[in-house]
């Protein structure tokens, strides 16, 4: 809370900050038009509680924005590092890659392996029509190597031009639809009710 008022403080923004739980939000019923969440679905204690309450908070054809690592895909973007998806079948399995690269293994502890079928099993019996998990937009990345450094996503670039010279690149996106590999997760969604 304190880095976001200084970052507001910096940048000559007076905003009303306030730090809650998203599995109960402080706010009523249908009140916002867009409720967004980069990277905190995983971190939470119940997602399908997390996600309900963003919805409950939405007016009626408002929209949800919600970007989630996929666990089901080979990128890792806390870590920063390439992930083999059946590390998220047990925390024993990703502790001992973890292990095994040198990175510190405490943080995966506290990490809910998200994958899109996790994300729309949770969002049953939700208000929410979902007109996107995101492979679309991962698409047109693939196509057009375009990757931000955000959640250290710019670290596969080599990757992604390497099946771009190869002429991989229609057989990637192919294969990274079908098996949901695609990363992140962009949860695009309009509440119905």
């Amino acid at each position: 809370m304190r880095y976001t008022k200084h970052i507001l403080t910096e940048k000559g923004l007076s905003l009303t900050t306030l730090q809650a739980v998203g599995e109960e939000l402080p706010f009523k019923s249908n009140y916002f038009d867009l409720v967004t969440s980069f990277q905190v679905l995983e971190h939470t204690r119940i997602p399908k509680k997390v996600l309900s309450e963003a919805v409950r908070v939405l007016k009626p054809g408002g929209y949800l924005y919600f970007v989630i690592p996929n666990y089901k895909s080979f990128w890792e973007g806390h870590y920063g590092i390439m992930w083999l998806p059946f590390l998220s079948r047990s925390k024993v399995f990703a502790k001992l890659y973890l292990k095994l690269i040198g990175k510190n293994t405490k943080f995966i502890e506290h990490i809910k392996f998200t994958t899109p079928k996790s994300v729309l099993k949770s969002l049953q019996d939700i208000p929410l029509t979902v007109s996107s998990l995101g492979d679309d937009i991962w698409e047109q990345r693939m196509y057009s190597i375009e990757f931000s450094n955000w959640a250290l996503t710019g670290k596969l670039m080599f990757w992604v031009k390497l099946v771009d010279r190869l002429k991989l690149t229609s057989l990637a996106v192919a294969l990274g639809k079908k098996l949901n590999l695609y990363y992140p997760i962009i949860l695009i969604g309009k509440k119905t009710s």
